[in-house]
């Protein structure tokens, strides 16, 4: 009782439908949903390779039930009213107990198998036992087309199958009413599925999120529902004659088509045609009993080719025991074999280790040889300046000597310069390979990058062991570009250290010491003991700069900083401004780092008594200058692949132009469907309101690290990044192009990217570049021009 009373609360849905009517879709479809069909469902075979979504049980106990009454699935004879109660019994019986265990935890469930249409009878007592009102969803197709269908998988005639369908349409009659029944069509399900889900919860009065939510969420419906997969067409015989069998059941299935959101009236309809079915069943019975023996004599024949296919199978078993103990005896011969080239590799590794300390060993005696040859060279300069002191002194006769002397000692000096220059250039060129120099020389992110990298030069001569960075995100792996610039400052300088602000230090330290263990110790949690001991200071964005001034002046301690957009820097507000002044004004700093135009000219504007350096562009990580393999990129160019890829600092993310992307990829994926669409940082399909068919069409891929960012990037066509200025707080504005667009076209993604500042230096518009306005109509024209003129003419 307690199982019933369970049951009592549920819903359960009743798939109805001839075979071959589109009833496994509809069941395949509700289950990517919340609909569950049971834990033992019949797997999938060649007639349906998507599955069947048929209760294994269920079907069993149908197939037995009319199999003790002397039917199958396919009997076109009406079912006897005087059948054997105890096999009623029985079957019942049965079903009960699958209901009660298996579909007792789920509060709506569903079952589907065609035979529920002839032996809905047996399910009447056992859902009024247990208190359930059923809501039957009840499919219909073609005749002609289940024809086609039965003609192909089974040979049936056509009649057989005809009146198959209107016994399957028709017998269930009995037990519909227009609250409990919703009916719909093949070609609705495979077109319009999710209008007729719209259509189902409303006729049904039911909750479209609570049963209907997670389908329209799933991307995966419209994989399913593949109109790929209908393999009949009734229109292809619409010119042939046709029975009166035939015509009698293309009209009703016309008629029930045309009504089919008038339940009542398809109800009344097919009542008054099971009365006419009952008249003709004298007519066919001789041709139903034939049909019938004809059935059987094939059963006879199918079991005898199976004890034949059995009959193989066991020779077949044989064999491949024969084949496994030979593969065995092969596996122990090859173990024996891979134990003895084992031996012959450890030997060989053995002399390998030998000859690798024999070549460490010459190293040492070069190195020794080259420290030496290095003091007598030392030496010889030694000599070489006392010489030239001592003509100097013997010079001192005539100012014009001296002046000759000065000269030359002056150009020879230079020399010599020039000469531990070389030296010192020659060394470092030992660990950079030809090949990479070559094709770095020749991209443009190189070209690009050259101030910068001289940039690191000048700053990397103030750094030692005095010297400090100091940050309030690093070493967090989400801030590419510091990971990439503070890196190599940390492999360059060994003594360097560098002091953080921000929180959870820990853990955050932990997942960059995964990536960089060699850098252990060397960056640490700021406190009031970091400064000790240091003389100079390096620093990124202006509210670093600010924050750490009143220590730095505290410990006397010179610095420069990076002023990059954003960090509290703005262009003509006030807060930005008092807080630039306060460390323009510090004897402290040494020097200014910009890497915008317009950072340049603000800068020049108020005044600065400090170098500044122009240094167009950011730090990159070195990854994405290793040549990898290029991935597989779009070849139909209205299937391109379109990313955006932003941090989100504020609601919808309207200063880095998410809405704008947003809306032109709603109206690009209207003109080309085929278009995929990614989002990388902090953006959920909840951040911005989507369409159904965009979310079946867009990824959102979270924060990437540095790696996993590259990989994403090789896969993809176009970046697109509509950056807005002044949004986020007074005077904010990105940088150009943002360091995610430029790591982007390193992997070979076009740029789609605005520039209301005129901030761009280097590219030229539409060949290394697309500028475009911050508008969702300018992003889809510039789009669509590298979709329909071919994007690799382009760059």
């Amino acid at each position: 009782m307690m199982e019933e009373q369970s049951l009592s609360s549920q819903e359960i849905f009743i798939i109805l439908g001839m075979h071959r009517s589109g009833t496994s879709m509809l069941a395949g479809a509700l289950s990517l949903g919340d609909f569950y069909f049971g834990h033992n469902l019949m797997k999938p075979s060649n007639d349906n390779v998507k599955g069947y979504f048929e209760h294994n049980e269920i079907v069993q106990i149908h197939e037995e039930f009319l199999n003790n009454i002397g039917y199958s699935w396919c009997d076109i004879r009406k079912i006897p009213v005087s059948i054997n109660d105890d096999v009623i019994r029985l079957a019942q019986s049965k079903l009960n107990a699958v209901l009660t265990s298996d579909f007792k935890d789920s509060n709506f469930f569903a079952i589907k198998d065609p035979r529920h249409c002839r032996l809905l009878f047996l399910w009447q007592p056992i859902l009024k036992q247990l208190n359930i009102k059923p809501k039957y969803l009840f499919i219909v197709r073609h005749p002609v087309e289940i024809a086609q269908s039965l003609k192909k998988r089974d040979d049936f005639q056509p009649e057989i199958s005809y009146l198959l369908w209107l016994r399957h349409v028709l017998e269930p009659v009995d037990y519909l009413d227009e609250s409990n029944v919703s009916f719909s069509s093949y070609n609705e399900l495979m077109n319009n599925f999710y209008d007729y889900c719209a259509r189902l919860a409303n006729e049904f009065n039911l909750d479209y999120n609570a049963y209907f939510g997670h389908i329209s969420d799933n991307p995966l419906i419209n994989e399913f529902i593949d109109t790929s997969l209908k393999h009949h067409d009734c229109n292809i015989i619409q010119n042939l004659s046709q029975s009166p069998l035939e015509s009698k059941v293309i009209n009703l299935y016309n008629a029930i088509i045309q009504n089919i959101s008038q339940p009542k009236y398809i109800i009344e309809l097919l009542k008054s045609e099971k009365n006419n079915l009952a008249v003709a069943d004298s007519y066919y019975g001789d041709f139903a009993s034939m049909h019938q023996e004809n059935i059987i004599m094939q059963k006879n024949k199918y079991e005898d080719l199976i004890a034949k296919l059995q009959e193989q199978i066991d020779n077949d078993t044989k064999t491949i025991a024969l084949q496994e103990k030979q593969y065995d005896e092969n596996m122990e011969k090859l173990q024996e074999r891979i134990a003895k080239d084992t031996d012959t590799i450890i030997l060989q590794e053995k002399q390998y280790n030998t000859n690798i300390n024999m070549l460490y060993e010459r190293i040492d005696k070069d190195t020794a040889t080259i420290a030496l040859q290095e003091n007598q060279y030392n030496e010889n300069i030694n000599m070489y300046a006392a010489e030239i002191a001592a003509k100097d002194i013997k010079l001192k006769d005539t100012e014009a000597q001296i002046s000759l002397l000065n000269h030359d000692i002056n150009k020879q000096m230079h020399e010599i310069n020039l000469l531990q220059e070389d030296i010192t250039n020659l060394k470092q060129q030992l660990n950079v390979s030809e090949k990479a120099l070559t094709d770095m020389a020749t991209s443009i992110s190189w070209k690009v990058t050259k101030p910068l990298r001289d940039m690191k030069n000048r700053l990397c001569k103030k750094m030692g062991t005095t010297s400090v960075i100091l940050d309030d995100f690093f070493p967090n792996i989400l801030t590419g570009f510091r990971v990439a610039e503070y890196n190599y400052y940390l492999e360059r300088f060994p003594n360097l250290q560098i002091f953080s602000t921000v929180p959870d230090f820990d853990s955050i330290l932990c997942e960059y010491l995964k990536i960089y263990p060699h850098f252990n110790e060397r960056i640490n949690p700021y406190n009031n003991t970091s400064l000790e001991d240091k003389k100079f200071a390096y620093i990124n964005f202006l509210n670093n700069a600010h924050y750490f001034l009143p220590d730095l002046t505290s410990k006397n301690i010179s610095f420069i900083m990076t002023l990059y957009p954003g960090g509290g820097f703005g262009l003509n507000d006030p807060e930005s401004d008092e807080k630039l002044k306060k460390i323009l004004l510090s004897p402290l700093l040494r020097g200014i780092i910009c890497t915008q135009k317009i950072t340049f000219e603000y800068l020049q504007k108020m005044g600065v008594n400090v170098p500044v350096h122009f240094i167009y562009g950011v730090a990159i990580n070195s990854i994405y200058f290793k040549q990898d393999e290029i991935l597989p990129r779009a070849t139909n160019f209205n299937s391109l692949r379109i990313c955006f890829a932003a941090a989100c600092y504020m609601p919808e993310g309207k200063n880095k132009g998410y809405p704008e992307f947003i809306d032109a990829a709603e109206q690009l994926i209207e003109l080309y469907p085929t278009l995929r669409f990614s989002v990388v940082g902090g953006f959920s399909p909840e951040s911005y309101p989507l369409t159904s068919k965009l979310r079946s069409s867009i990824a959102f891929l979270g924060y990437l690290q540095t790696a996993d960012l590259k990989n994403f990037f090789q896969s993809q066509d176009i970046i697109v990044s509509p950056n807005r200025p002044f949004l986020l707080h007074n005077g904010n504005f990105d940088g150009f192009p943002t360091a995610t667009c430029i790591e982007a076209s390193l992997c070979g993604v076009a740029m789609v990217c605005s520039d209301e500042l005129n901030m761009n230096q280097y590219y030229k518009d539409s060949e290394e570049i697309v500028i475009c306005n911050p508008t969702s109509t300018d992003i889809i024209n510039k789009v669509s021009l590298l979709v329909n003129n071919n994007l690799h003419q382009h760059f």
